[in-house]
């Protein structure tokens, strides 16, 4: 696993339900992983074991069922684990244990490339928790056997490469390599298919993506970790089949590897939008894979879609007003929710101090207020390592965000190297001034409902700026889906 699916991009491209929905398999697999596996174990979750937590759920028969989920599950606590076993669903079960094993095996594969690492020390650590995991996927029908002997033979190929390289062509060596990981995924997704009931034709689907996924994950970590394992003295997949000497591969190299490394995605996506599974969610995923392969590549523009204020705009209060009366909102319906499950006395007394806590709450972190469902889910809030995550990253990104913005009259906006663009002097006179041109494009405005553009980083726009024929994404920059016809851009 390699944690290819992160969400990518502004909440103005995810609808609320597909938010939640996301947050609970998240959630979910999370504390399935600490309550199955010991809580050490959560430290092992990735975005791609969500990925494959959301397709067993969507093929299998708790597709309906999720909002039944029980409440530990939907809490925001990450301290609030599931009771048993009749809380978890079967489909975070199979993920958490797939997550562990392949854990194990990545692992394995540390520990061959230098057996002097402390990888050793963590093996030890998880070893009870790998084989609880293992026996887990047994259960379900996944051939362990056939499993880790595909993974001995990743070592054995990369061995019989670095000796000898060249009995093969480029592509071939790199799909040769490449084949072991792409067999234990796909074995994976498609014996975690039978175990949910999907028939033999979508098994067969769900092994094609898992093939095509694990792959293009091999390939993206050996371009990721070439010049770590040109240092180390480690076997590299692209500087063996490229002939590549140094650290970096070569201009030409790395194009070409970009490349491939893009026709494996394109793969990929093709076989997740052959699932039997709704469209508009098959689009979610391939954006979402496509979004991520660019950013890893050094391919994406922006993060972030949301437009910047005009320069010289006026400062408006009309924002801290809505934040204000939303979480005046939020506070009143959840009093009174609260109310209303703690009548008498009791309820009343607590009353004003349920309100006081939800309207603080809803002003701090007004997302996870505002979606909360009760007045114990709230408070949860504050239980969670993610919010206290994002909270640390947003204090410190406080600096970037403060330093200016130049622009020059009728030129390109000129912005601090923080900020991503490409360093480039301009020089004027006797003085020469370094400056940094931004690599973002950016309509300010596209959408006058929510102030974004929506380029290359949205999974599910809902802001109808255009509308594509091909894919009906609603984004305002359709080279960011796979269109071939568009209006209205």
């Amino acid at each position: 696993m390699f944690g290819l699916m992160k969400p990518r991009g502004c909440s103005h491209s995810h609808s609320a339900e597909s938010a939640a929905h996301r947050r609970l398999h998240y959630c979910g697999t999370c504390k399935t992983m600490g309550k199955l596996y010991g809580q050490r174990s959560r430290l092992l979750l990735n975005n791609d074991s969500v990925f494959l937590a959301e397709l067993l759920t969507a093929l299998g028969p708790d597709q309906g069922s999720v909002r039944s989920w029980a409440k530990p599950l939907y809490s925001y606590n990450c301290a609030s684990l599931p009771s048993n076993e009749a809380q978890m669903p079967l489909a975070l079960r199979i993920a958490s244990a797939a997550t562990l094993v392949m854990s194990e095996m990545k692992l394995n594969d540390q520990i061959e490339d230098n057996p002097k690492s402390g990888f050793k020390l963590i093996g030890k650590l998880y070893s009870e928790s790998f084989c609880k995991a293992s026996a887990h996927l047994k259960e379900w029908g996944v051939p362990m056997d056939t499993l880790w002997s595909w993974c001995r033979a990743q070592h054995e190929r990369e061995a019989e490469v670095r000796a000898n390289g060249g009995t093969r062509t480029e592509t071939d060596t790199l799909c040769y390599l490449a084949e072991p990981t792409a067999e234990m995924t796909g074995l994976v997704f498609m014996h975690a298919a039978a175990a949910v009931g999907a028939c033999a034709e979508t098994r067969q689907k769900m092994q094609a993506v898992g093939s095509r996924f694990g792959a293009l994950i091999y390939l993206l970590d050996a371009f990721e970790d070439g010049g770590k394992d040109a240092r180390r003295g480690e076997f590299n997949a692209f500087h063996a089949a490229l002939g590549a000497t140094g650290e970096r591969l070569s201009p030409d190299l790395r194009e070409q590897a970009i490349n491939l490394i893009q026709a494996a995605g394109g793969d990929a996506e093709s076989a997740i939008l052959e699932l039997p599974v709704a469209r508009r969610e098959l689009k979610v995923y391939a954006r979402r894979l496509a979004a991520n392969v660019n950013y890893k590549l050094g391919l994406a523009e922006a993060e972030s879609c949301c437009a910047p204020k005009p320069a010289n705009s006026a400062p408006s209060t009309a924002p801290r007003r809505s934040r204000w009366q939303r979480a005046r909102t939020t506070a009143s319906r959840l009093t009174a929710q609260h109310r209303t499950e703690c009548a008498g006395l009791l309820g009343t007394v607590k009353a004003p101090f349920v309100f006081a806590t939800v309207l603080l709450a809803a002003l701090v972190f007004p997302r996870e207020a505002m979606s909360a469902s009760s007045y114990q889910e709230c408070v949860g809030v504050l239980f969670n390592l993610m919010f206290w995550g994002a909270a640390f990253n947003a204090v410190l990104a406080i600096p970037q965000r403060l330093m200016p913005t130049y622009r020059t009259a009728g030129g390109p906006s000129l912005m601090s190297p923080m900020d991503g663009g490409i360093p480039h002097s301009s020089s004027g006179g006797q003085q020469t001034t370094v400056v940094t041109t931004t690599r973002v494009r950016r309509r300010p405005g596209c959408c006058p409902d929510c102030d974004c553009c929506c380029y290359g980083c949205c999974d599910a726009c809902e802001c109808a700026c255009c509308t594509c024929d091909a894919c009906d994404c609603g984004c305002c920059a359709c080279e960011a889906c796979a269109c071939d016809s568009c209006s209205g851009c």
